[in-house]
């Protein structure tokens, strides 16, 4: 029987040979501007009156123009970053990546997967990768764009009928299939996110900068109980430790 490590390595080959014709790079040329929806800025009320202490209060916060990738960043790109030896591959990938994957996906879809089991750090050198003016959203960035722009309970508005209409999907679900909300976004809900934000328990204001052990994390994942998936609902990781159900997007901030 193959080893779940040779399997792992098999198809990270396959992914990366499908994409490695489109690898190269025109003098001044953004790789990832294609996959960017362009966000106008405003002020919105972020948070929660009656969610967890850490979501309160309801508050108003401005946020600028900026523009986000439409989904998650999928298998694909992570590994094209990987083969210009600058994303990092988490230690743990060859033994668990794929058990929530269905094997007769070619390598073309597989691609398609939103990246997990990256570390805070890992994502940062994702953002590195892509050039100027890219980052991690901000948890107020974050939530704007999942609410679109307004203070909605979950991304697809205020009832609890989920994104999957009641029915779990077996596997992981691949990138942008499911209905984008009103910016273009989507995926809010298919694994968490990473935000750039420090995480504070029972303080909402977020710290960038120094000294910060745990990450925001945000918008629940495709196995979770419904109330995980609330725009205002937050958790956290070890910045430095990827998990399994944990993503990442990333926004352009224009200058």
């Amino acid at each position: 029987m193959i080893s779940q490590t040779l399997l792992f390595r098999l198809v990270c080959c396959l992914v990366f040979f499908h994409f490695a014709s489109t690898s190269a790079l025109a003098a001044g040329e953004d790789r990832f501007a294609s996959e960017l929806v362009k966000i106008t800025g405003a002020t919105f009320r972020m948070g929660s009156s009656d969610g967890d202490l850490d979501e309160r209060p309801l508050r108003s916060v401005t946020v600028p123009d900026f523009e986000m990738s439409r989904t998650e960043v999928t298998l694909g790109w992570y590994l094209r970053c990987m083969a210009d030896s600058i994303c990092e591959a988490p230690s743990w990938w060859s033994i668990g990546y794929f058990e929530d994957v269905p094997t007769h996906l070619t390598p073309a879809q597989r691609s398609q997967l939103p990246v997990t089991g990256i570390s805070w750090r890992q994502a940062k050198l994702f953002c590195q990768w892509l050039g100027a003016g890219y980052a991690l959203p901000s948890e107020a960035e974050w939530e704007y764009a999942a609410g679109a722009g307004k203070n909605r309970k979950y991304p697809w508005g205020d009832d609890e009928k989920n994104r999957f209409q009641g029915v779990r999907p077996r596997y992981l679900p691949s990138t942008g299939n499911g209905l984008a909300n009103p910016f273009g976004l989507y995926d809010f809900g298919l694994v968490w996110e990473w935000v750039d934000d420090c995480y504070e328990s029972g303080n909402h204001e977020s710290r960038k900068d120094g000294a910060c052990p745990h990450r925001v994390t945000k918008g629940g994942s495709w196995t979770e109980l419904i109330w995980n998936l609330r725009v205002a609902n937050k958790s956290y990781g070890l910045e430095d430790e990827g998990y399994k159900g944990l993503g990442f997007r990333v926004v352009r901030h224009v200058r």
